[in-house]
């Protein structure tokens, strides 16, 4: 009983620290401005399932553009599992990101608890947060149904935009 609370407790703290999303990979954490996607080897592949209709699948079935987009601003990051329903994947990488998609592989959401990078940040969204909160870092943004989207800050604090990039307001 006390090595599988020792183990529990050296788990979680692993996976706390590979929770940070930049770890040299060049790209920054949006607002801290101035390869082909891999899957972790069989044996690590953790099995997270976000629903009863969620099905965990191989990597390599997520869309082409899905993969395209974990290459181009995630270069070098593995795979850990994904999940897949109806009308989306789920993507968790080994260093903590986690992404959503649609079946088309359009990219819905992305959550980094270090900064999301600021190359997948509209730069106007970018320097909004900046100007409104400077020492905050964006660690969310989600696509909403009406074209805009919500950023979260690492604060708490969620600010929507509408598809033009406009600050509509603040929620909690």
């Amino acid at each position: 009983m006390k090595n599988l609370f020792i183990n529990s407790v050296l788990t979680l703290a692993l996976l706390t620290i590979a929770g940070a999303c930049n770890n040299g990979s060049g790209n920054q954490p949006a607002n801290t401005v101035n390869n082909p996607v891999q899957s972790a080897p069989q044996g690590a592949q953790q099995q997270v399932v976000n629903s009863d209709d969620d099905k965990v699948v191989d990597a390599a079935s997520l869309p082409q553009s899905a993969q395209e987009y974990i290459n181009k601003y995630l270069p070098g990051k593995q795979i850990a599992n994904v999940t897949a329903d109806n009308d989306d994947f789920n993507v968790l990488l080994n260093s903590g990101e986690r992404l959503e998609f649609t079946t088309t592989g359009e990219i819905k959401e992305i959550e980094c608890a270090a900064g999301v990078p600021a190359s997948v940040v509209e730069p106007r969204v970018i320097e909004d947060v900046k100007t409104s909160n400077p020492q905050a870092t964006i660690v969310k943004i989600e696509k909403s149904g009406n074209g805009g989207f919500e950023v979260k800050l690492n604060n708490g604090l969620k600010i929507n935009y509408d598809a033009n990039f406009n600050r509509l307001g603040y929620d909690d």
